[in-house]
């Protein structure tokens, strides 16, 4: 699982983001279990190509996974929702966050402004 997790996070910074979801599911497609990390980075994925619908998609299917999203799954997707221009869905995010005990750090806070008011 981790060097399938690194191979996401190598194609995201080579700009294939299309390649990084293939390799997710190879995750599953070979009988591992997909972690925080892997969904957290196709989050990040998501959002570093500005897909807003797909980085929420994401968190819908980590949820389904039964996982948890961490602090570091909310702030990918409050970063699509900047890059989205959407700034409704990014205090919805927000306030997912804050619903689900996590505390927003400067990350959320600085998303949320830029959400905001634009980057």
């Amino acid at each position: 699982e981790k060097a399938l997790n690194c191979l996401i996070l190598a194609c995201s910074n080579s700009g294939q983001p299309e390649r990084a979801e293939g390799w997710f599911h190879a995750i599953k497609a070979i009988g591992c279990k997909a972690d925080i990390i892997s969904y957290s980075s196709m989050i990040h994925v998501a959002a570093k190509y500005g897909n807003l619908e797909k980085a929420e998609q994401w968190m819908s299917e980590l949820h389904g996974a039964g996982l948890v999203p961490n602090a570091i799954c909310y702030n990918a997707v409050l970063h699509a929702c900047v890059i989205g221009h959407a700034p409704a869905r990014a205090e919805h995010w927000m306030q997912q966050m804050k619903a689900s005990g996590l505390q927003p750090n400067v990350t959320s806070y600085n998303a949320m402004i830029d959400a905001c008011t634009g980057p």
